[in-house]
């Protein structure tokens, strides 16, 4: 147990390296959380900085995600309380987790979407095949990323069940519950997005500004 705990606790940290502010301050001195749309993200990092500051984040979030669901496997299995799939799930949530509210960020991170498809790209990679089509036709249809990444959340534990199948996720109930979670916490880091799309005043790509 104690282990599992230290697992959890690296893959926080992991999380909560603020990619986005480091970037966005080495490259133009600023405050990403203070600019464009407030959110410490990709999105808001290619409207403010642009698209070569916004890969860099987009490849170190994702790379935190998959590292730290990666963490369990490099372990023997009965030195661990849970099976390794499990494990991975939870140490994958905490890195999301730690993304969302960073510790050396005073707890204002980006909204996890990126850190969550990197800790499924790396585990459950065909549950992800089925939901990034998603996100793509999403966001190729409206250009509202926000939507995209709702969507594809809400996508990913129906996803997870097709590709696993439901003896699986019967077996693994912590994979299941940390799919449905990542999801709401996604959802819920949106609202303001969801909130702007039903008004019709989201942002779309290739808009420099962003609303708060």
């Amino acid at each position: 147990m104690l282990l599992l705990i230290a697992l959890l606790l690296v893959s926080y940290l992991m999380g909560s390296c603020p990619t986005s502010l480091l970037v966005a301050r080495r490259l133009k001195g600023i405050d990403i959380r203070e600019h464009g749309s407030g959110n410490a993200g990709g999105t808001n990092v290619l409207r403010v900085v642009g698209w070569k500051a916004a890969l860099i984040v987009v490849i170190v979030d994702v790379g935190k995600g998959a590292l730290a669901a990666c963490l369990p496997l490099m372990v023997t299995a009965p030195r661990l309380p849970l099976d390794a799939a499990d494990a991975a799930a939870l140490c994958g949530a905490c890195a999301v987790m730690g993304h969302v509210y960073p510790a050396f960020a005073r707890f204002r991170g980006g909204k996890g979407v990126g850190t969550c498809a990197g800790m499924y790209l790396a585990t459950q990679p065909l549950a992800v095949a089925v939901a990034a089509p998603v996100f793509l036709v999403s966001v190729l249809g409206t250009r509202m990323v926000s939507l995209g990444s709702v969507l594809a959340a809400l996508a990913l534990p129906p996803a997870l069940w097709l590709t696993r199948g439901g003896s699986w996720m019967k077996a693994h109930p912590v994979s299941l519950a940390v799919s449905a979670g990542l999801a709401a916490l996604i959802v819920f880091k949106h609202s303001s997005n969801i909130a702007r799309i039903a008004r019709g005043t989201e942002n779309r790509l290739g808009q420099r500004k962003a609303s708060h």
